[in-house]
């Protein structure tokens, strides 16, 4: 690919060698004397003899230009020297240059050139600085007046997408989608197909605006139409970036990884190490959601090693805060203290931002927190408050409060904890309403603009159709006049007939608009009402997050964690959450009231692990099928899978055991719906539920089956193996 990118450089070059060779006039020679030096400066991958090749065409030029001066041609070289110093880095001659080459092309009559000027210009500005940023935007709009007034449309059109794409970093995302939507039909005119960046600024305004589904639309545009145009240049990385960090966003883990991968690959084949941190960093957070941190641990090891040991200043503490962030997600956390320390030192070193220092506080929090070295954990809660007051991020705030909650605990301040628990919980509903009004008022503004929409449309059809009833009546008078030996009678059928179609017409519309107006409420009603299944859902979620956490309270006075009190306490937890799980699931998810089961079994697994501490103990083989049940089944099925679950880590397992418990969920015959559950421990006599003897869990599960219309099978065969079938729910 490297070797036909530069026979095409070359064959430029040897085209205007040609062109040169035929051109009879001085000015001719020195304009392309200009475009030969340009060619070897802008070229890629330029070298030190393509420079020495530029200035040996300048110095002709300049020759010429000094027996014949001509002023716009003298302009030009002034502008390509200027590219030259600018590539030499001799940046105060490069501004001094162009900044002349603009004087002269201001008298002229060459707009193209004095476009080019003003981008010349406008290049020497950055966005360090509000000012400078300011001045990069004015000096672009100059470019953009300029080339208004030339024939090169194409050309015209790119410097605005350019300029959008300023307007959208200083966050004027309202200018940009103006100049947007004002160049694409330009585009359109000419036929001009490679569109892929305009998409990617139009994603990246979007995002700006916080709408992720249509900046997440255009973004894939974009990369539809590179892959079309056989694009294998590195914004391919960017785009999959880009795209991959949004579906992370929306929580659509699995369809965003793949992307992520990819940005990866492609970074790493490019080498920019940036880039390759960046992405990792992304591809990591996306796993640890996922529950994948042994994905996220492998794709770490991967990493070559010129990355990990000499990365660039800016990214110097991504590896080993991704290091941390994995070990503490698997509850390792004396290998996640390991990188803790240096990550603690990075971050306050390097630059880094807040919202990048919060994770790590709070991370960091966690993994102190969890080896009870509190002095260090209260450390991090501090500077975490901190970034909270600095910001004013009500979410930091929040997370704040429940770290105080968790300290407070640890250090048996049992009163405190539940002040900040009562306090968490009152952030978190005021957060929530917040995002409810702001989406409410959205819908509102939405409704009131389309029916808007509608009144001003309706008023336009009846002006229409009056102009068209006075035109027809005009015919119908001039054709009166012609025809005089009409009778009356014809007239008035006529007039008649054209007043029933009109009358007909109004009843029509004015059916249509009824039918509108009464659809527009009914979607209203049916929004506002899904607001409100999923507030309540909201709250009796937060009600059984707060009975359980006053468990957890009592729990802590009971003493010894062994004892009965104690487990019959965590019991009563772990029930809870499996109800409390399935309302998180329901206020989270568009659907009202169904619940993704495999989803929903895999987070309850991983709530039982923490809470009994026998993630390295037990072992568990899951086969859910990909099925969606009522939230009244999803929650009977999860008391009971937590009843059986129970009851095997308290009694099933001695200390010598491989321990394995197998849970499935699967359709039958089209219609049944089976839950089996497994363990291979002791075994023992089944107490049927009911009977003398039975405890509590096994009543439970009885009731809990009887509650579903299913049967109930209980052996005790190398294991206790229990087989619950129902007729599956429509």
């Amino acid at each position: 690919m490297k070797a036909t990118a530069q026979a095409t450089r070359d064959t430029k070059a040897d085209s205007l060698l040609k062109v040169l060779a035929a051109s009879r006039t001085d000015a001719d020679r020195i304009r392309l004397y200009g475009e030969l030096a340009e060619h070897h400066i802008l070229k890629p991958d330029e070298n030190k003899a393509d420079i020495d090749k530029a200035e040996a065409y300048l110095y002709k030029a300049d020759r010429l230009l000094a027996e014949r001066p001509v002023q716009e041609a003298g302009a030009y070289l002034l502008l390509v020297k200027s590219y030259l110093a600018k590539e030499k880095h001799q940046l105060a001659n490069g501004k001094a240059l162009v900044l002349k080459a603009l004087e002269m092309l201001k008298a002229g009559s060459d707009q193209l050139l004095l476009g080019r000027a003003y981008l010349g210009v406008a290049d020497y500005y950055g966005f360090s600085e509000a000012e400078e940023a300011k001045e990069k935007i004015r000096w672009t709009e100059l470019a953009c007046q300029a080339l208004a007034r030339c024939a090169d449309s194409i050309r015209y059109a790119g410097v605005v997408v350019n300029l959008a794409e300023l307007y959208n970093v200083v966050g004027n995302n309202k200018q940009a989608l103006t100049l947007l939507d004002q160049v694409i039909p330009l585009y359109h005119r000419h036929q001009y197909k490679r569109l892929s960046g305009v998409y990617m600024v139009y994603g990246s305004v979007y995002e700006e605006l916080n709408d992720d589904k249509k900046a997440l639309s255009y973004f894939l545009l974009a990369l539809k139409e590179a892959r079309a145009a056989n694009d294998t240049s590195f914004v391919l990385c960017q785009m999959n970036n880009r795209i991959g960090s949004l579906m992370i966003n929306a929580r659509e883990f699995e369809s965003g990884i793949p992307y992520l991968l990819e940005a990866l690959r492609i970074a790493l084949k490019f080498k920019d190490a940036n880039a390759v941190l960046t992405v990792l960093y992304n591809c990591v957070n996306a796993y640890v959601f996922l529950n994948k941190p042994e994905d996220a641990l492998n794709l770490l090891r991967s990493l070559p090693q010129q990355y990990v040991t000499a990365p660039p200043k800016e990214c110097v503490a991504i590896v080993p805060f991704c290091y941390m962030y994995v070990y503490a997600r698997m509850k390792n956390y004396a290998l996640a203290e390991q990188y803790a320390g240096r990550v603690a030192v990075l971050i306050e070193t390097a630059a880094v931002s807040l919202h990048e220092k919060a994770n790590c506080y709070s991370i960091l929090f966690r993994i102190y927190l969890a080896q009870q070295k509190l002095d260090q954990a209260s450390l991090y809660m501090k500077k975490m408050d901190s970034a909270a007051h600095v910001t004013g991020d009500r979410e930091y705030a929040k997370t704040v409060t429940h770290m105080q909650f968790r300290l407070d605990t640890a250090q048996s301040r049992y009163q405190q904890a539940l002040v900040n628990l009562i306090k968490y919980h009152k952030i978190s509903d005021s957060l929530y309403t917040l995002e409810n009004k702001k989406q409410l008022s959205e819908l509102q503004l939405t409704y009131e603009t389309e029916k808007s929409k509608n009144e001003i449309k309706l008023r336009d059809q009846d002006i229409l159709m009056l102009n068209q009833k006075n035109q027809l009546q005009k015919s119908t008078l001039e054709k009166a006049t012609l025809i005089r030996n009409i009778t009356a009678t014809g007239v008035v059928i006529l007039t008649a007939l054209l007043a029933l179609v009109y009358h007909l017409f109004r009843l029509k519309q004015n059916r249509n608009k009824t039918i509108e107006t009464q659809n527009t409420q009914l979607q209203r009603l049916v929004s506002e009402k899904e607001w409100l299944v999923k507030e309540v859902h909201h709250r009796v979620k937060n009600h059984f997050h707060m009975v359980s956490s006053l468990l957890e309270l009592q729990s802590s006075y009971s003493g010894d964690n062994q004892n009965p009190v104690s487990m019959a306490i965590r019991e009563s937890q772990s029930r809870i959450q499996s109800m409390s799980l399935v309302h998180q699931k329901l206020y989270q998810s568009e659907e009202s009231s169904d619940i993704y089961m495999p989803e929903y079994i895999y987070e309850l697994m991983d709530y039982l692990r923490d809470s009994y501490g026998i993630r390295n103990q037990v072992r568990f083989a899951l086969d859910i099928e990909k099925i969606s049940l009522h939230h009244r089944f999803a929650v009977n099925i999860g008391l009971i899978i937590n009843e059986a679950i129970t009851n095997a880590i308290k009694y099933a397992f001695p200390a010598s055991n491989e321990a394995l418990i197998r849970i499935a969920l699967k359709v039958e015959g089209g219609s049944d719906l089976v839950l089996e559950i497994a363990d291979n421990g002791t075994g023992m006599s089944p107490v049927l539920p009911g009977s003398s003897g039975a405890g509590m869990g096994m009543d439970l599960l009885k009731g809990l089956t009887e509650d579903m219309g299913g049967q109930l099978h209980i052996t005790a065969n190398d294991g206790m193996h229990i087989h619950i079938s129902f007729q599956l729910p429509q």
